[in-house]
């Protein structure tokens, strides 16, 4: 039999912020059915092996028993899933298997805010006169000073990343030594 290494499902950034760095039974939790009337204890060592009926078999003989199983469609499982359902049945042994059914495009919204802006205007003016007249002459003149502030009003924006979903069937058996 083969073992499948831990490093050999990629993880996605995504699955990464979802799960929040703790390991979860994912679909394999999720869509696990039990084939044993019995319950198990949890087991701490559980081996991986990719699935193949010849290894099935081979188990079979060697005194292991079916417990349960999962099947589901989603993108790539993390193999550490499996092991993490494994050990809450009682499962010494899991065979996995997965196969690649298709690619989905899709559009993820990243909404950004824009907070208000200031604006600051300031302004000066000059001015200045003369007068004649019977009376005589008159001059006379100003200067003035002015500060505004505008603000504008906050916003968001919205830009659409597009991202690729892999999707695969998943497929494990649970099996345990009788």
């Amino acid at each position: 039999m083969k073992a499948l290494s831990n490093t050999s499902a990629s993880v996605s950034i995504l699955t990464i912020l979802l799960t929040q760095g703790c390991v979860t039974t994912g679909g394999y939790g999720k869509f696990y059915q039990q084939e044993s009337f019995a319950e198990y204890e949890r087991t701490e060592n559980v081996r991986v092996y990719r699935y193949t009926e010849k290894d099935l078999q081979n188990l079979f003989s060697d005194g292991y028993i079916a417990i349960g199983q999962a099947n589901f469609n989603a993108p790539h499982a993390n193999q550490n899933q499996a092991i993490a359902q494994a050990k809450k049945v009682g499962a010494e042994v899991v065979l996995l298997s997965y196969q690649h059914t298709g690619t989905r495009q899709a559009a993820l919204p990243m909404t950004q805010y824009h907070a208000p802006q200031t604006t600051i205007v300031r302004s000066r003016s000059y001015a200045s006169g003369s007068a004649y007249g019977s009376g005589g002459y008159a001059h006379g003149s100003t200067r003035g000073y002015g500060t505004s502030y505008i603000t504008s009003p906050g916003y968001t924006t919205t830009q659409y990343v597009p991202i690729t979903i892999e999707r695969y069937d998943h497929f494990a058996v649970f099996l345990r030594r009788r």
